[in-house]
């Protein structure tokens, strides 16, 4: 062991809040990253505002939240089945919502360059657009895809023999993320790109952070193994995305350790719950609605600031009614018709 044991442990049921709150704060600062500085690149403000970048890392942050969650909730998931079921009841009700919201309001204001025909909307509903050639109708929605590929991928690694070897099968994970960057950059290899995401390679040294965290919540403590494993990821995504990237990987490994120590108590702050609570409805409904808003205020004759944050209140107002009065209701009922997919299986300790 090199560091105390984590003091913090889930059981069936239970949250975290710390993490909550960091997901909703990223949300925000990609949906800030989008009203300043990409708004300001597609349509231009009325005047110069202060534009906040970054909103790919932050997304990155994102997934190495989204490989803690999965692996808790696969902890407790009965069969394949019922991780199918039990993310689909989770994604779709307000997915579903967003898009026919975000379709309406974009096709109503004629968005430039943002609208789609009423077919490619519907191919949306099905969250697979990306797999068929489709557009997206939010822009936002790209991180679907990779979230998809990686329950496909994380549920297959779990459900067969191969969930016993978690630190190999990552390790494995991240030379072929080298490798393929090696053979696309250097090699030129034109499927390189295209393997690489099959396997989500680019993306892998986040959604393993998040492995490599829930494996030591579930070990009790933080192994070498593990802490090198965190080190080679961190490794990985400076390779595979650059300095920004591996600084950001680091602070990511960091705040798990804290996260898992008990040193992140102080974001079990009322507003900043909340805010997790509705980062799903409110990440599927910034953008594009967000774009449309910002340009009728400033139209309006309101300052660029005033906009962005009248924009952003009406997102929230919007995540909000969604979270508490669709997707909750929602999740509820469909939990409680859900059929049985079969006896309880046994978790594996992680290697």
């Amino acid at each position: 062991m090199i560091a105390a044991s984590p003091r913090v442990s889930i059981t069936s049921g239970m949250r975290l809040p710390e993490l909550d709150a960091l997901r909703g704060l990223l949300v925000v600062y990609v949906m800030l990253v989008h009203y300043t500085h990409r708004y300001d690149e597609l349509f231009g403000h009325t005047m110069p505002v202060p534009l906040v970048e970054g909103g790919f890392l932050r997304v990155q942050g994102l997934f190495a939240i989204s490989g803690f969650i999965i692996s808790m909730t696969l902890g407790r998931t009965r069969s394949a089945a019922d991780f199918v079921y039990a993310r689909a009841s989770r994604l779709y009700p307000a997915y579903w919502i967003a898009v026919a919201l975000t379709f309406l309001v974009v096709a109503f204001a004629q968005l430039p360059e943002r609208t789609v025909s009423v077919g490619e909307a519907a191919i949306n509903l099905s969250m697979l657009q990306e797999f068929v050639g489709a557009p997206h109708v939010d822009g936002a929605y790209w991180t679907l895809t990779i979230e998809l590929l990686f329950y496909f991928w994380i549920a297959l690694l779990y459900f067969s023999r191969a969930r016993q070897f978690l630190v190999p099968v990552l390790g494995a994970w991240f030379v072929l993320a080298l490798l393929l960057k090696f053979a696309g950059d250097v090699l030129q290899w034109a499927p390189a790109p295209y393997v690489a995401k099959a396997f989500i390679c680019p993306w892998i040294p986040f959604f393993g952070l998040g492995m490599l965290a829930h494996r030591a919540m579930q070990l009790g403590c933080w192994d070498r193994t593990g802490a090198a494993m965190m080190a080679a990821a961190v490794v990985t995504a400076g390779i595979c995305w650059g300095p920004a990237s591996a600084l950001m990987a680091f602070a990511i490994a960091v705040a798990f350790m804290l996260l898992l120590a008990g040193g992140l108590a102080s974001l079990r702050q009322k507003p900043l719950i909340f805010l997790g609570t509705i980062s799903y409805p409110l990440y599927l409904l910034h953008q594009n609605i967000g774009y449309v808003g910002i340009r009728w205020l400033e139209g309006q004759g309101w300052h660029p600031l005033l906009a962005i944050a009248g924009t952003m209140a009406v997102a929230i107002t919007l995540a909000s009614v969604i979270a508490f009065h669709i997707e909750r209701p929602a999740l509820r009922w469909l939990r409680n018709v859900k059929p049985n997919f079969g006896a309880a299986q046994p978790t594996p300790s992680a290697r």
